[in-house]
């Protein structure tokens, strides 16, 4: 039982992000790739060296499309559409979906994404089956959200491609 909570403990800790463990001082990266389905894991997360460390599920955004495979991207507020480009991973943020990243879009495609408050977050809507659409963010399973801030922390790179 003692063991147990301190298993809840730690995961608790490790949720709210006063430690981080298992990411070294060597950056990571991950790339989303928009030719997938959004019911195929297509945001894979790589070491410096290139070896895969893990992959899961992403939407994509609303006004990219409906379906399983997003049609259009834009950079504009307001349109909950996903943004092709190179993102730098932001600050941690608090908000209606719980804990997550905010992006910094470093290219012209998604130079807005700051200000159009575009984040990796956890989501019930996508994975197991389910492919729902974000309003333009990177969202991630629930349960493989502390796996995703583990690995990929503040300025890392994130690139979404098609």
């Amino acid at each position: 039982m003692v063991y147990l909570s301190l298993l809840n403990f730690l995961r608790l800790i490790l949720f709210l992000g006063l430690i981080t463990i298992f990411h070294n001082s060597y950056a990571n990266y991950a790339i989303v790739d928009f030719s997938k389905s959004s019911l195929e894991k297509r945001l894979n997360i790589y070491s410096d060296s290139g070896k895969l460390l893990f992959s899961t599920y992403t939407a994509h955004g609303s006004g990219s499309g409906g379906g399983t495979y997003p049609t259009h991207f834009s950079n504009v507020e307001g349109s909950h559409a996903s943004s092709l480009g190179t993102y730098k991973i932001g600050e941690v943020h608090y908000g209606k979906n719980g804990k997550g990243y905010r992006m910094h879009g470093l290219d012209k495609s998604n130079s807005r994404a700051y200000e159009r408050y575009i984040l990796v977050h956890g989501a019930n809507y996508i994975g197991n089956g389910r492919s729902g659409t974000s309003w333009g963010c990177f969202a991630v399973p629930y349960k493989d959200l502390n796996m995703v801030m583990i690995l990929l922390t503040k300025g890392d790179i994130l690139v979404a491609r098609r």
